[in-house]
């Protein structure tokens, strides 16, 4: 898929660096096998969701296919020459996001201005499966370096971060907080953390290839990207109370499910190239886009899912329809996210700048 270029407006703010300090870490216990039983049934007798079953009708299941429409708004690069941004976070009145390169965090304003580092690292670079949230008084990321693997917390203005859990034998990924706790991926375990304290409990375990989670006010979902001598066909949505209860898998044949996000009705992911929802009373998977090649990244708000292409940012109706693209010609986009009023994404930047070259962009709906 090729979509149509929206343009490029540039603004460039100066950064500087700010200070770094270590904390304490607590490994979480090993999560529990795998429930057995008719509520999970057998990961290797799974199917791979048909084309047809995929797309029930052509108006709920259009693809956002070569000659999608182009948005009238154009882009306006906050910042440039980052190293290798990834995993990007809003709050009410800022940008947050990991550059890996670095081993650091920042922000900048919402409306551009001045980026200030909201964590500086010693200088190694992160594995780039780093996640990111923030709440009103903290951020939090997951990071790797070499075989460590870690959850950090710190104070949105500064200060001394604390590292909330670390392991050396499984890599910690995808951060999801509510109001209360915090949630990640630990392998193929499911790991739950209060905010406010106390040991971490383990929700799930046995999920070879959990990716991602997404909650709701009572649920935790995760994505299971499969296995690959199953080709991935046994990839699946699994859903379960914040409690642990009830673990079952809502969406079975799942390929390469990956990036899991949640409504009050539905979730959302994404499967290599394409961009599925399923009911979460029904679990009947609709596809609702496909691009050129494989998605980097999504979001959703009420009415849209976003998504990163090779080289663009597209969105398609939550109910189905043509898709719209904002910008494209990008180098490597990897990440995006949405507030009530724009979509903001990232560019990893491309080799012969020596991923020096990244951008962080922002586009009006």
């Amino acid at each position: 898929m090729r979509f149509v270029s929206a343009g490029l407006a540039f603004v460039v703010a100066v950064g500087f660096a700010g200070s770094y300090a270590c904390g304490g870490s607590t490994p979480p216990p090993a999560p529990p096998p795998m429930p057995t039983g008719d509520t999970l049934g057998s990961p290797t007798a799974l199917a791979p969701i048909p084309d047809d079953a995929a797309a029930p009708s052509a108006s709920a299941a259009a693809s956002a296919a070569p000659g999608a429409t182009s948005t009238s708004g154009q882009a306006t690069i906050l910042l440039k020459n980052l190293h290798a941004p990834n995993a990007l976070a809003l709050d009410k009145t800022s940008i947050y996001w990991v550059d890996e390169l670095d081993g650091d965090v920042a922000r900048i304003p919402k409306r551009g201005g001045t980026q200030m580092t909201v964590y500086a690292g010693n200088g190694s670079p992160f594995a780039s499966n780093s996640s990111i949230a923030v709440d009103d008084t903290d951020v939090y990321w997951t990071s790797q370096i070499d075989k460590s693997s870690s959850l950090t917390r710190q104070d949105k203005n500064g200060g001394k971060p604390t590292v909330v859990t670390s392991s050396t034998f499984a890599v910690i990924q995808c951060i999801a907080i509510d109001d209360h706790d915090m949630f990640w991926v630990l392998g193929g375990g499911i790991i739950k953390q209060s905010k406010s304290g106390g040991g971490p409990q383990a929700l799930a375990g046995g999920f070879k290839g959990a990716d991602c989670i997404a909650v709701d006010d009572a649920h935790v979902y995760w994505s299971v990207g499969g296995t690959p001598e199953n080709k991935f066909t046994d990839g699946v949505i699994v859903e379960s109370t914040k409690g642990g209860a009830n673990t079952r898998v809502l969406v079975r044949g799942a390929e390469n499910a990956a990036n899991v996000h949640s409504d009050a009705n539905y979730v959302y992911w994404q499967s290599g190239a394409k961009v599925f929802k399923a009911s979460k009373a029904k679990g009947e998977p609709v596809k609702l886009a496909e691009a050129s090649g494989k998605v980097a990244d999504i979001a959703i708000d009420d009415t849209w899912v976003y998504f990163l292409t090779p080289d663009a940012v597209a969105r398609v109706p939550k109910e189905g329809g043509k898709g719209q693209t904002y910008v494209d010609h990008l180098d490597t986009p990897t990440s995006i996210g949405v507030d009530g009023t724009s979509v903001y994404f990232t560019t990893r930047g491309t080799e012969a700048g020596k991923w020096h070259d990244g951008t962080l962009g922002k586009v009006d709906k």
